[in-house]
């Protein structure tokens, strides 16, 4: 327990006490004028990190629904041996006579502006305590922290999961912590059966927890190392169609992912790659880089090394990269150094796999995906429906395969409060949620993500056939591939699969755009939210 609280047990035990969550996941969680949360950070007090007891309010001019950083008041908590204080003037004996005292009276700001704590908010149902994890066997380990395969009690269910552990010393502060809470954030807003699920965080002690779903399959880039002249054709389609669900998916939540990879695939005991490692992701349709940075030469559309552009469309020419990782079961531009790579790139010649594919599936890389200009790439949306019409499949889910869907709202647990406004009591019996993770590196976090029926709720089927879900073609008569070579061992991701330290290698080339912009600092100053 940190020293900031471990003497006010108090606080611990409250039902509104939100551990170490991160200030951009607030708007996720105070949603009206007056909602309130007490939490801690942390900051910088000359060489040393000082935790510091933050109560943080809903404070909007006018109602919006997702509220922006500053719609939100952060007042930090002054403490001494004696009293503890909001205000110079105002001072008492401990943190419940303080939370006592403002739910009558008004927090008044150094400016003079007035402030009012309505409605205490309790954990939602991504945030998970650590009690409820079971760590049953370490899987792995890596730069920030290490990997368990873990048993997670939600209510009355328990489930298999993926817990990412961090580092104890990794204050909340440090920009590898945000990095991949920002990626716990913005994973836990997509629900899809080709997308690893994030299902939140615990963050009320330290280490903190990441809960992502466990995918027994592993990495998809293993899995094509090891069983590459075993597959056969049925299978690598399969590989391809459920990626190609993942990716619009994505797409039509207006999320671009920028390092579409098999080393950043999971492949299930269904033969399904789910789509993971969201580090590099970003909200919107297009975006710029602004800082110098190494990136996969042999993975990048031709305009990002150009224009250190990314776009739905250069993630429609790396899913053609993807689909050479299937079909291959190699690497592209293999023994090929960065430079080089970069060079048959911006010369068209795009990794070619027509001699390892139904002459189908090439035809519509050709014309769909492998163009130098990105505006002639056809959609996601679009290559999907040429995909299933040429495999003849659809994706729709069994009853007992449908992920869990949850309203953003009706898991919310608010603590009884003299306020009429609380309009979401939990249900008898249910465990209090706690706190989870994260969105992409921003000031301010993404809108929610509007979950579509049709998208999220659906598997593989034949088309006008109730039975199982291989894909069976008229072209898909088993090739043996044989790659070209070894296959390197590639990297796991950061937040998915951080048990590995393995180097790129050769393949990575520093981009440095023109006008190349410092990094802002990210730190939490929540003193200034006082002034």
């Amino acid at each position: 327990m940190n020293s900031a609280v471990s003497e006010d047990k108090w606080l611990v035990d409250q039902k509104f006490y939100h551990g170490f969550l991160p200030r951009e996941d607030l708007p996720y969680v105070l949603k009206r004028k007056g909602d309130y949360i007490f939490r801690v950070t942390e900051r910088k007090v000359g060489k040393e990190t000082k935790r510091d007891i933050v109560l943080s309010v809903a404070w909007p001019t006018t109602p919006a629904p997702l509220l922006s950083a500053k719609d939100i008041k952060n007042f930090l908590i002054e403490r001494n041996a004696n009293s503890v204080w909001l205000e110079s003037t105002v001072r008492l004996a401990s943190l419940e006579s303080l939370h006592n005292h403002y739910k009558n009276t008004d927090i008044v700001a150094q400016n003079k502006e007035k402030f009012k704590i309505i409605r205490p908010i309790c954990l939602f149902s991504w945030e998970f305590k650590h009690s409820q994890i079971v760590l049953v066997k370490k899987v792995g380990q890596g730069a920030y922290g290490e990997v368990f395969h873990g048993k997670v009690k939600r209510g009355a269910k328990t489930f298999d999961a993926a817990i990412k552990a961090m580092r104890s010393d990794l204050e909340a502060a440090d920009e590898k912590m945000k990095e991949v809470m920002a990626e716990a954030r913005l994973m836990r807003s997509l629900n899809h059966p080709n997308i690893v699920r994030c299902r939140g965080i615990a963050v009320l002690e330290q280490p903190v927890y990441i809960v992502i779903d466990f995918i027994t399959g592993g990495g998809l880039d293993s899995f094509l190392k090891k069983n590459g002249k075993t597959l056969s054709m049925d299978e690598k389609n399969k590989m391809a169609i459920s990626a190609a669900w993942g990716i619009e998916y994505m797409h039509s939540n207006d999320i671009i992912h920028r390092d579409i990879a098999a080393r950043n695939c999971l492949y299930d005991k269904k033969n399904l790659v789910k789509l993971s490692d969201f580090g590099l992701s970003r909200k919107g349709s297009v975006y710029k880089m602004k800082k110098a940075m190494k990136m996969p030469t042999k993975w990048l559309a031709p305009e990002s090394l150009t224009t250190f552009t990314f776009s739905r469309a250069s993630d429609t020419y790396t899913y053609g990269v993807l689909l050479y990782e299937i079909y291959t079961c190699q690497e592209p531009y293999f023994g090929v150094n960065a430079a080089e790579a970069r060079r048959l790139v911006l010369s068209g010649a795009f990794p070619n796999f027509s001699k390892h594919s139904p002459p189908e599936l090439t035809d519509i890389v050709r014309k769909c995906i492998y163009q130098l200009d990105p505006l002639k790439r056809a959609s996601m949306k679009e290559v999907v429906k040429k995909l299933e019409a040429w495999l003849e499949v659809e994706l729709v889910l069994d009853e007992d395969q449908k992920p869990e869907i949850e309203h953003p709202e009706s898991n919310r647990n608010n603590v009884n409060s003299k306020s009429p406004a609380i309009e979401h009591p939990a249900p008898a019996g249910q465990m209090a949620p706690l706190p989870q993770p994260i969105p992409p590196p921003t000031s301010a976090p993404p809108p929610p993500i509007k979950r579509e029926e049709e998208a999220v709720k659906k598997s593989m089927k034949r088309k006008e056939a109730k039975r199982d879900s291989s894909i069976e073609t008229s072209n898909s008569k088993s090739k043996e591939v044989k790659p070209d070579g070894p296959l390197p061992v590639e990297p796991m991701s950061v937040a998915n699969k951080m048990m590995s330290s393995a180097k790129r290698g050769s393949d990575e080339l520093l981009l440095t755009p023109p006008d190349e912009e410092t990094k802002p600092s990210s730190k939490e100053t929540e003193s200034d939210d006082q002034k």
